[in-house]
């Protein structure tokens, strides 16, 4: 706590003394231009809609190949949950509201699970997308199911009238990590193409303290496997289009707890994603169509493989009446054919959403709107929800900007496939978790010739009532006839999750020195509201795995063509059940460091090599419990630009 209180009042400090500093004298903004290839970016653009939420666009790193959980451990308010090393599961956590209320996208298409509801963040590497965006609240009226405390969005893009590319990348770390990738663009008229191929094999073959001793961990070895395709093509009279195609192979040993010392389970992952996207730009009137495919294959062990088939359509239409106006309708279907040997029968299921959207500009500086959603399940309605925002333009100068953002929304999350139609425990009669959200926040930009400062100040409320959990209670009879008793999934809770968010980042200039500072904290207070019985005592209390206290601070150097940055990251201690009345996680602090080099000129192609240092202080700690987590590890990288190299003279 201590530690956590003196990163804010930093913060704090160095957002006032930086920003008064600046606005002093704020002379025109830098004129540079950094010339980057044209890219094909087919669609509807549905961010306008996000203004009441905390936007942060990721560019994905060049050199190191790390998924999509280390990313978004490294972001301001987002608390990834790991089970170990290298590939082990790796869930999100965004606004205190657990790991299966963050919605996933991958080209707007939702792949979350629809048995788990969540998704494994670990196996998903960061060079699948050439975007990646986060968007922190509530958004189900804009991105659909389950998008409570946030969502991610994974875009790719492809450079038009741009040289040809080929990448190899090698990369080697702690606990016998090894890395190979390989990466192809290209362009030809109106068609571009690129794929990419990541390979990662860990061992995760550490030491960890245990009692009086240390002890190596053992049964936790992973390949990681992911090639992806992405082909944009324009055509006459207006019209693009897009394929994508996404294949991932991850075979992996379950590693065990430390109380579970010689578990020897495995788990093999074969996912297929497929999209075709059709757009056509009317200027006032715009339509898209989508199509897609996508299959989940995973088998536990040897047992009987579990297999979720998806088919999706959407068509979506735009429309800007006006210089102010701008109109969004759509309709999307999921046919899901899930084959789930705990499952008493064959099921397939239809989900269906209408959605539409308004924004509009005052030209006053306000800008406002609604977006709405009606999600139903084989034909029945299920939980309209609409949101509705504001933004204002508080000051808007050439070097210096300040607006306000807000949204009150109604969100939802259908219950999913296990929690309906498990055997024994399923209740299809679940109804889906409503929440009533409110959130708001500050925004400021200042620009000048030598500086760059961003920084928010954010504040959320989220009541989600209906909230499903699994309890104990359930009887029934087996095969046999014998009288057993389960678990089973109700509608019994209420949480409410509330909190603050502070970010601020500073560049400057200087000759050809660059410098950066980086800071945030995280406050979210997430209590269970109803007890399930008089011996429940889990009312007022933090859920399970959410800290309170979360925060980091990052400063980065860098002379052409060396950048150095260290990042501490601070996490607040964590419950482990729900009536917080064991000793919970202990509050811990890790610091990283990297060393970035780019060979070649500062806007051309080049070798570019990377070393990376995890928890430079070998420190002790537990992210989930019983569950080791590495020490003191480090990572090389090299991304060689083949083609590059072959053509010069």
């Amino acid at each position: 706590m201590k530690a956590m209180t003196t990163l804010v009042l930093t913060g704090l400090a160095s957002v006032m003394y930086s920003f008064a500093a600046l606005a002093q004298e704020i002379p025109a903004a830098d004129s540079s231009v950094v010339q980057l290839d044209e890219v094909i970016i087919e669609g509807i653009d549905y961010t306008q809609y996000a203004l009441g939420m905390n936007t942060r666009r990721i560019q994905p790193p060049v050199a190191l190949q790390p998924s999509l959980s280390e990313v978004l451990s490294r972001e301001a308010g987002i608390n990834m949950v790991n089970y170990g090393g290298t590939g082990q599961l790796s869930t999100i956590n965004m606004r205190g509201l657990g790991t299966s209320r963050t919605s996933l996208l991958w080209q707007g298409m939702e792949i979350n699970s629809f048995t788990l509801g969540l998704v494994d963040y670990s196996l998903l590497p960061a060079s699948a997308a050439s975007d990646i965006t986060v968007y922190h609240g509530a958004g189900s009226s804009l991105f659909g199911n389950g998008a409570l405390g946030g969502t991610i969005s994974l875009q790719s893009a492809a450079p038009v009238q741009a040289p040809t590319r080929l990448g190899l990348h090698l990369g080697t770390g702690s606990y016998g990590r090894r890395e190979i990738g390989l990466s192809h663009s290209a362009s030809h008229n109106n068609i571009a193409w690129q794929v990419r191929q990541s390979s990662i094999f860990a061992d995760n073959n550490f030491r960890y303290a245990l009692a009086d001793s240390t002890v190596e961990q053992d049964n936790a070895a992973v390949q990681l496997h992911s090639l992806t395709g992405d082909i944009h093509f324009r055509g006459k009279k207006q019209w693009n289009g897009s394929i994508h195609a996404w294949y991932q192979y991850n075979d992996r040993e379950i590693q065990p707890s430390v109380t579970d010392i010689g578990g020897d389970d495995q788990i093999l992952n074969k996912t297929l994603r497929l999209l075709g996207k059709l757009y056509h730009d009317g200027h006032t009137l715009s339509h898209e169509f989508k199509a897609g495919y996508s299959s989940d294959w995973q088998q536990y062990n040897q047992d009987a493989p579990i297999i979720t088939q998806r088919y999706f359509g959407s068509w979506e239409a735009a429309a800007n009446p006006g210089t102010r106006l701008s109109l969004r309708a759509g309709i999307n279907w999921n046919h899901l054919r899930p084959e789930v040997p705990a499952f008493a029968a064959a099921i397939t299921e239809n989900r269906n959403d209408l959605y539409g959207s308004v924004l509009y500009n005052t030209g006053a500086g306000w800008q406002m709107g609604s977006n709405l959603r009606l999600p139903m399940v084989n034909g029945a309605a299920q939980a309209f929800s609409p949101t509705l925002f504001v933004q204002r333009k508080l000051i808007k100068k050439q070097s210096l900007n300040l607006d306000m953002r807000a949204q009150a929304s109604r969100n939802f999350r259908l219950p999913t496939l296990n929690d309906r139609y498990w055997n024994p425990g399923g209740n299809p009669d679940l109804l889906p978790e409503l929440a009533h959200s409110i959130e708001s926040s500050l925004h400021l930009n200042i620009t000048t010739s030598e500086w760059k400062a961003e920084g928010s100040l954010s504040g959320f409320y989220h009541d989600v009532d209906n909230w499903i959990i699994w309890i104990p209670g359930g009887s029934g009879t087996d095969a046999e006839g014998n009288t057993i008793s389960f678990w089973y999934p109700d509608n019994v809770r209420r949480v409410v999750a509330r909190g603050l968010n502070l970010q601020q980042q500073i560049s400057k200039s200087a000759g050809e020195w660059t410098m950066e500072l980086g800071l945030s904290a995280n406050y979210t207070r997430s209590t269970n509201e109803e007890a399930l019985n008089r011996f429940d005592r889990s009312k007022g209390k933090q859920l399970p795995y959410t800290p309170r206290w979360q925060g980091q601070m990052q400063i980065a150097a860098g002379k052409a063509p060396w950048r150095l940055w260290l990042q501490v990251q601070h996490t607040g201690e964590r419950y482990v059940e729900t009536n917080n009345e064991l000793p919970p996680l202990e509050a811990y602090q890790l610091l990283s460091m990297g060393i970035d080099l780019h060979a070649g000129k500062p806007d051309k192609e080049g070798i570019r090599c990377q070393l990376l240092v995890d928890n430079l202080l070998n420190t002790n700690y537990e992210n989930y419990q019983n569950r080791a987590m590495p020490g003191r590890n480090y990572r090389i990288s090299l991304t060689i630009p083949i083609i590059a190299i072959l053509r010069k003279p």
